[in-house]
């Protein structure tokens, strides 16, 4: 395995991150909206629309990790899986934006379902075999953040261009016409770019698959490793904040501050400073390691949300001000959470012998999603028992209902990250030693 790459390839490696990060951040944080306010569908319909795709992927995706892990072809392990879920992620993307006019209200709850849960399904086989490439890149313990930050670089930028997707929905004259007509678009580069990657990078994949393990044996491994299992239950805090604040900021802008176009902003405003800090937390974590920084971000994070909530009063320039502080420290969390995820696999790997970078990931997917899930079923059941109603003025109730969902949430869960990953060990010196050992 090699322990050194080059810039170029970590950019072709992250390619087909952009479309992804694109689709994922159009579902995380405007399809609720979308099919609340243009499908008609009812929150509560959608929450466990979202709910009930996450007990299929505790299937789906520990079983995409091990037969990934397991995957012979002349493509490698990981690049096969890369290029074939490319057609099912595209087709059911743009299935998620548009029901026949014919259907009843039963009918497009079930295609929205159906075409939720496939998509999940095809998203996994893209992502958890993607993650586990780049963590097979190299053995470095400095380089899993320089190869992470530039995945994080690549999905921001999908993300940019899903809040200009939302931007210009959100004043569209026909949304959904609209919003077909883009998905499509989406899906079509969603095919072209996993495909460009698969042939142009060069070399990265070269470990064999040495994992002996049956499929229980690997699924209790990660439970048997107490640095992965902090890892990913702080990845699963992170992420359910993360949730919050994106899934709930256009409820935020347009009901509590007044000014329905401001929730896009906060959301690009906070993409945008933590895209350009990257290189930053890159070279930070390098003199302060990966944990002290983590943890710092999180608490940062906590303290600006919950203040955000007693200053909702404040201009909507305050509020993008703070939005691009939080952006700051958000940046962190998008770098070092996979490349301390990375360390303990490869680490791992060389006290067992096994590499089993697909199932290490798999809980990772798994936890991100499931994250997503609840918070965006916890999001929509909020709303449906505060007495949300679309589009019109909101009572008292509902509108801090609101507040609390765009504030105090994620204060409290990146708190929790924060008290998590105390307890990490995993440092560079041990790392090394075990690498260098083995």
């Amino acid at each position: 395995m090699q322990n050194r790459i080059s810039t170029g390839q970590t950019m072709i490696y992250s390619l087909p991150i952009i479309t992804g990060g694109l689709m994922s951040f159009l579902t995380a944080n405007y399809l609720m909206k979308y099919s609340t306010d243009i499908l008609q569908i009812s929150p509560g319909a959608m929450g466990v629309i979202f709910l009930v795709s996450r007990f299929w992927d505790a299937i789906n995706d520990p079983l995409c990790g091990y037969l990934s892990d397991h995957t012979q072809s002349r493509l490698g392990r990981r690049k096969v899986w890369i290029l074939f879920s490319s057609l099912p992620i595209a087709v059911f993307f743009v299935m998620m934006w548009q029901s026949p006019e014919f259907l009843s209200e039963r009918g497009k709850i079930f295609w929205m379902a159906v075409s939720v849960l496939v998509f999940f399904t095809a998203i996994t086989a893209l992502y958890i075999p993607h993650y586990s490439l780049g963590a097979e890149l190299s053995e470095d313990f400095n380089e899993h953040s320089k190869i992470f930050g530039w995945r994080a670089v690549f999905e921001n930028m999908g993300n940019f261009l899903g809040v200009a997707v939302m931007i210009f929905l959100t004043s569209s004259l026909d949304t959904k016409k609209d919003a077909v007509y883009i998905m499509s678009v989406i899906a079509a580069a969603a095919i072209f770019l996993p495909v460009f990657m698969v042939y142009s990078l060069k070399g990265g994949e070269t470990v064999k698959n040495k994992v002996k393990s049956n499929f229980m044996g690997e699924f209790k491994s990660v439970f048997k490793n107490v640095h992965a299992k902090i890892v990913l239950l702080t990845g699963f805090f992170t992420q359910s904040a993360a949730v919050f604040i994106m899934g709930s900021s256009l409820y935020y802008a347009q009901y509590v501050l007044k000014n329905k176009e401001t929730g896009n902003y906060i959301i690009a405003v906070f993409m945008i400073s933590a895209t350009i800090f990257i290189p930053l937390w890159v070279k930070i974590s390098k003199k302060f390691g990966k944990k002290n920084i983590f943890v710092f971000s999180q608490i940062i994070l906590s303290v600006g949300f919950f203040l955000l909530f007693f200053l909702s009063f404040m201009p909507v320039e305050f509020i993008l001000l703070l939005s691009a502080v939080m952006g700051f420290f958000g940046g962190c969390v998008l770098v070092i959470h996979p490349s301390m995820l990375a360390d303990t696999i490869n680490y791992d790997a060389h006290k067992t012998g096994e590499n089993k970078e697909g199932i290490y990931f798999s809980f990772f997917t798994f936890i991100n999603k499931t994250a997503m899930a609840l918070a965006a079923f916890l999001i929509l059941v909020t709303l449906e028992f505060s007495g949300f109603i679309p589009n019109v003025e909101q009572t008292a109730g509902a509108a801090l209902a609101i507040r609390a969902l765009f504030c105090l949430a994620p204060a409290v869960l990146f708190l929790a990250g924060a008290l998590v990953l105390r307890s990490y060990r995993l440092v560079r010196e041990e790392y090394q030693n075990k690498v260098i050992e083995t």
